[in-house]
């Protein structure tokens, strides 16, 4: 049951212009996990309707281009018939055909291969007619990552009220951020959302409705913003991954790796 505080009310969902809104705010979304390896005490929590997009594109398939600034797939993806079946199977074919758009949906495979995060990733449905092999490879290859299967009826009970991406993390003066993403998968582009970038005490109501989906699911609650009287705790996946680094602050790289 949902505690009495909640509000039901949640910003009025947009579906204009959506291609502009998805280039703004996948773009944002981006560099939010640009700077995660870089920062301590990470949490992030995925609330979507199907497993990660990225998780089904190898990182071979995609490259760089220079020239134009945008993610593509190289192209011998491109005349790879069976594998660009497997593609449209998870990328609509308006975001196929608009190459600003498929940029913000490429440029976060090699983010999501290279996370280190704990990351919990609840989805009500399983992708339909695609090749599973490299998800599966992904799931093997990243412990880090919880995929939690829900029940359709509860993911639509919390639709527009969690946002479908939570970030939390330290920054370099080790004071905690909060981010919220609204957005929608690459696969269904034309139903309605929110389209921000939330932060900072506007977070608290999603991630609200969030812990009691963490809770429910045993899983830790994020503690709410500003609320000093509950304080990170380190988990042994970001102490594993802190090792690595040469400094406790979170920065941000240089320019993104284009491989």
């Amino acid at each position: 049951m949902m505690r009495a505080e909640l509000r039901e009310e949640v910003t009025p969902l947009q579906t204009q212009d959506e291609p502009a809104l998805r280039i703004k705010v996948v773009g944002e979304q981006r560099e939010i996990e640009i700077k995660l390896p870089f920062c301590k005490n990470v949490r992030v929590v995925f609330f979507i309707r199907n497993p990660l997009t990225g998780a089904y594109i190898p990182r071979e398939k995609i490259q760089y281009n220079e020239e134009k600034k945008i993610y593509e797939f190289t192209p011998e993806a491109l005349k790879d018939e069976k594998f660009m079946a497997h593609i449209r199977a998870i990328i609509s074919e308006a975001v196929l055909n608009d190459e600003k758009q498929l940029s913000t949906v490429l440029s976060r495979v090699e983010l999501l291969e290279e996370s280190e995060a704990p990351t919990v990733v609840f989805y009500s449905a399983e992708r339909k007619n695609v090749d599973p092999s490299h998800f599966e490879r992904f799931k093997r290859e990243h412990p880090n990552f919880d995929f939690q299967r829900i029940d359709e009826a509860e993911y639509n009970s919390y639709l527009g009220k969690i946002s479908e991406a939570t970030y939390v993390y330290q920054d370099e003066n080790m004071q905690p951020q909060y981010r919220c993403v609204f957005a929608t998968q690459a696969i269904e582009p034309d139903r309605p959302s929110r389209w921000e970038v939330v932060k900072g005490l506007l977070t608290r109501e999603p991630i609200t409705f969030l812990n009691v989906l963490l809770k429910a699911y045993k899983k830790a609650e994020i503690p709410l913003p500003y609320n000093r009287s509950l304080l990170f705790t380190p988990s042994p996946a970001n102490e594993a991954a802190n090792t690595r680094l040469s400094t406790d602050t979170c920065r941000s790289p240089s320019a993104p790796s284009t491989k």
